[in-house]
């Protein structure tokens, strides 16, 4: 405190002590409305970054991360009324955040990994390793119909029906999907 490292301001105990007063009253307001804050919109907010990163530890860690960056920033917060919606952007900026952060470090294990097995694969695993990056190739939604039709062996009726798409468009992406699998593996082989 600035009192105690100026011993000769201690003169007048009574402003030093209302300083005091002042600034811890002032402290456990800030923290008070951080803990409300917290009460009304934590929940959600876990639950928001638990849907979009499907982990409960990485989204306890972004909502804590969230929580700490409106604490540091709160003093620039302008309209207090807007906190509920500023939480709830900065969770879901920190989740995508984390999901980029996680692709880059699959793809750079995958890529290890990659290398790694074709130095000892034989033909059949290398034929693999080519599927599998063929897919991983695949736009996220074309690789969604795969894996539905072929892993998990569901009619495009039942994967429309799944995925809320028109059959249609169903259709049309499991043909592009297979169409750029062909393409794919086929420059594989030259």
């Amino acid at each position: 405190m600035v009192v105690d490292a100026f011993p000769g301001l201690a003169g007048d105990a009574g402003v030093n002590g209302s300083i005091q007063e002042v600034s811890v009253e002032a402290s456990s307001a800030d923290a008070r409305d951080f803990d409300a804050l917290y009460e009304r919109v934590g929940p959600a907010s876990y639950r928001l970054a638990q849907a979009i990163l499907g982990d409960a530890a990485a989204a306890e860690d972004v909502v804590q991360e969230a929580f700490l960056r409106l604490w540091g920033r709160r003093d620039l917060l302008a309209d207090p009324a807007r906190l509920d919606g500023y939480a709830a952007r900065t969770v879901r900026n920190l989740s995508y955040k984390r999901l980029r952060r996680r692709v880059v470090e699959a793809r750079a294990r995958a890529d290890l990994g990659r290398d790694a097995a074709r130095a000892v694969a034989s033909p059949p695993t290398l034929e693999r390793c080519d599927l599998e990056e063929a897919l991983a190739a695949l736009p996220p939604t074309q690789r969604e119909v795969v894996h539905l039709r072929v892993h998990e062996g569901l009619s495009m009726v039942a994967i429309a029906a799944r995925t809320g798409v028109p059959l249609g468009t169903v259709h049309s992406r499991y043909r592009y999907a297979l169409s750029k699998l062909r393409s794919l593996l086929a420059k594989g082989d030259a």
